[in-house]
């Protein structure tokens, strides 16, 4: 079966900050979330393995986070599950503090050569 069939679109919220992350995935979500954690241990050198710094960690840091389900979203690949994230992150910079700004910028470099 295509793990993508599984895809869907998620936010993580800090309350303290009013942060907004997004992302898309085809797993569960506390899995997805538990592997956040795991990054921002590790880029706060506190887990077994060193990560790299992952903008999800702006929202997690304070510690007063919920996840969020946007939308299920079953798609082929994870180029239209990233397609489909960075519109809905897109609609909600207008309105949002959204932290992940890479896959925004490239969405709308895309989209302007598209319809530019």
């Amino acid at each position: 079966m295509n793990k993508y069939l599984n895809g869907k679109i998620y936010v993580i919220i800090c309350y303290k900050t009013d942060k907004h992350y997004y992302g898309s995935t085809y797993q569960n979500l506390n899995v997805r979330l538990s592997k956040h954690k795991y990054d921002l241990k590790g880029a706060m050198g506190l887990g077994n393995v060193e990560r790299h710094y992952r903008t999800s960690a702006d929202v997690l840091i304070n510690d007063n986070y919920e996840i969020i389900l946007i939308k299920d979203y079953p798609c082929q690949n994870k180029k239209e599950l990233q397609t489909e994230e960075y519109r809905l992150m897109n609609l909600a910079n207008e309105y949002y503090n959204v932290v992940n700004k890479t896959g925004l910028i490239n969405y709308k470099k895309k989209n302007n050569k598209i319809n530019g």
